[in-house]
């Protein structure tokens, strides 16, 4: 895999951010359009691609090394939640702010902006492996972002029931399919798979519209003069992505999979932090300004990232 590979596909991905940025700030594509498209991706298109990649074999270690994968993506996140929930201390954050600076410093956006990415320089193995880093990241979703963000206060009750059947979506139930019929080693019929693929197609050039939406509803100005949004990039886009390829050299792995999983953790912000921020009214300014500014540097530190990625791996 090539840098100008990579570098083309961010640039493309970046374009199509544009696009939807533009159309919104104009008018025409709304907030309602970007939730509606939302929901179609998460719970159609996505889903869809993934069970196409189910016809794919996992390959050597099967689901022993999908466990795997699954395990070092959560073991890299959950250090750096826990390593910048301390830096938020020292640099005396507001408790809501440190709470968003450690999460968005340590969630990657896998799905929206990772599968397009994994799926246009690996293949459909890319699509699989990634399918393994967004299980990863829903776990984490549940454990270190809505068990934190909706926290109770003193006196009430936690709502851990809502929580746990929030993760019965299609996308992880696409998921779990993909992987019994990757172990089993039953296959899509054609209509089905053909029709997987289709929607599956639709996904790229949606998702990244919808981030664009995203993206306009941020202030550029503010974005710009905070240094704490900054040291989130710091950690987001390159000292996370680069820790775990120090970390897969030493495993020893096949390279395009590594490649593809430091891909995959330097990828932007999830924008899951800045929805769940806002619902739960955790400094939604915030988390909406740290998502843009990992998103307006995503087409100049991924090429460089990788780069760097290949020379340790």
């Amino acid at each position: 895999m090539s840098v100008g590979a990579v570098f083309y596909q961010t640039a493309l991905l970046s374009s199509m951010i544009l696009l939807g940025y533009v159309l919104s700030k104009t008018g025409y594509f709304t907030a309602q359009h970007s939730a509606f498209l939302s929901r179609l991706l998460l719970d159609l298109c996505i889903p869809a691609m993934i069970l196409s990649a189910g016809s794919t074999d996992l390959g050597e270690g099967g689901l022993s090394s999908a466990a795997a994968v699954v395990a070092l993506f959560l073991g890299v996140m959950f250090f750096f939640t826990f390593f910048c929930s301390l830096l938020g201390k020292l640099l005396k954050l507001p408790p809501d702010e440190a709470l968003v600076f450690s999460r968005s410093a340590s969630y990657p956006n896998n799905g929206f902006m990772g599968l397009p990415l994994a799926t246009a320089l690996f293949g459909t193995q890319g699509t699989v492996w990634c399918a393994f880093t967004m299980l990863a990241g829903n776990i984490y979703l549940f454990t270190m972002v809505l068990q934190s963000f909706s926290r109770p206060q003193a006196g009430e009750k936690g709502d851990w029931k809502s929580h746990l059947l929030s993760l019965v979506t299609p996308l992880n139930i696409s998921s779990v399919l993909m992987l019994g019929m990757m172990f089993t080693g039953w296959k899509l019929p054609a209509f089905p798979k053909a029709f997987c693929d289709s929607m599956g197609d639709c996904t790229t050039p949606l998702a990244m519209m919808v981030v664009g939406n995203l993206l306009a509803s941020s202030p550029l100005l503010e974005t710009l003069k905070r240094p704490s949004l900054y040291l989130i990039t710091l950690f987001r886009n390159f000292l996370t992505p680069l820790t775990l390829a120090c970390l897969l050299r030493a495993l020893g792995w096949s390279r395009d999979l590594d490649l593809c999983l430091v891909l995959m953790m330097g990828c932007s912000i999830a924008s899951t932090v800045s929805i769940v921020a806002n619902r739960y009214n955790r400094a939604p300014a915030f988390a909406s300004q740290a998502l843009l500014q990992t998103n307006l540097l995503l087409p100049l530190s991924l090429p460089l990232v990788m780069s760097l990625a290949q020379q340790i791996l």
